[in-house]
């Protein structure tokens, strides 16, 4: 008889931030800086996107949510939440939209399961992936929902939040970091195939590259999932994984760029790496939960 282990517990993230686009431009403007068709977000409705530069290199993956009708916000990790507000705060001119970091009025919860329905209003809830896991965005004057972290020994934290990740790569979930920003078109990381990119949309910075690559089929590196062997990666011993952007090299001699890795255990390190495609699966191969564009 199997037994069905509990999922680790909720967690309130301490490395994520919050930037608001007020004023009666604000759609408008981020309508043509993100990959996503934000004209026709819903209050409390929630996209993956991209901000990209004009290679239609990713700078920026990010959440984008309606606060209300014309102003909206942008969840990411807190570095990545700097570079989207120094990118974009240099393409206001005139436009009437105020870019602002808003990330000590707000908390962002991590639930492996749907959480129970929130009782204010001003909460919303998402889900994050397709495994079944939810994000929260919880205003901090609000009652928070169950099992805050606050009360959490740092322990269990830190063992949730590396589960969290562990799980963000076998979701295919890039996160960008420093060695990684501007290096990969959109597609590169799969974001076409986790809708993070309308190509129904009018123009944005870096569309004309990451449209042109869409339709005509011309994407020869993706992002993929490996778990390698620590012995084959020639790090220090003081280094459990590799950094982001360092170049690995797989079992049948390709390069690949990682993007985020993970020590999954004393031997092996569970990583996405963005590669050309093998004839076949190799080895080290594991399968993403979506599928890739032909």
């Amino acid at each position: 008889m199997s037994i069905t282990q509990p999922d680790p517990p909720s967690f309130y993230f301490d490395d994520y931030g919050v930037i608001a686009f007020r004023g009666a431009d604000a759609r408008s403007f981020l309508q043509g800086q993100l990959s996503q068709d934000v004209l026709t977000l819903e209050p409390g409705e929630v996209r993956l996107a991209s901000l990209n530069n004009p290679q239609g290199r990713c700078l920026v993956i990010l959440y984008v949510l309606a606060d209300r009708a014309t102003d909206l916000l942008a969840v990411t990790h807190a570095a990545q939440a700097l570079t989207l507000a120094t990118t974009l705060r240099r393409y206001v001119l005139r436009s009437k939209v105020r870019i602002e970091d808003e990330s000590a009025r707000y908390r962002l919860q991590a639930h492996w399961q749907a959480p129970a329905s929130p009782t204010a209003e001003q909460m919303i809830c998402w889900p994050h992936t397709s495994d079944g896991r939810w994000l929260c965005l919880q205003p901090e004057a609000i009652e928070p929902l169950r099992s805050p972290s606050t009360e959490q020994p740092s322990q269990t934290k830190a063992a949730a939040q590396a589960a969290w990740q562990r799980a963000d790569i076998a979701a295919g979930r890039p996160h960008l970091q420093v060695g990684t920003e501007g290096e990969f078109v959109a597609q590169m990381l799969n974001l076409d195939a986790q809708d993070a990119i309308s190509f129904k949309k009018g123009c944005y910075t870096g569309q004309e590259v990451i449209a042109r690559a869409h339709f005509r089929g011309k994407v020869k590196r993706r992002l993929q999932r490996f778990e390698l062997e620590r012995s084959t990666l020639d790090l220090p011993t003081a280094i459990t994984a590799p950094a982001p952007g360092a170049s690995i090299t797989l079992s049948d001699g390709r390069h690949a760029a990682v993007i985020n890795a993970i020590p999954t255990s004393e031997t092996h390190v569970e990583c996405l790496a963005v590669t050309t495609f093998a004839g076949a699966p190799l080895p080290e191969s594991r399968a993403l939960p979506y599928s890739l564009p032909d």
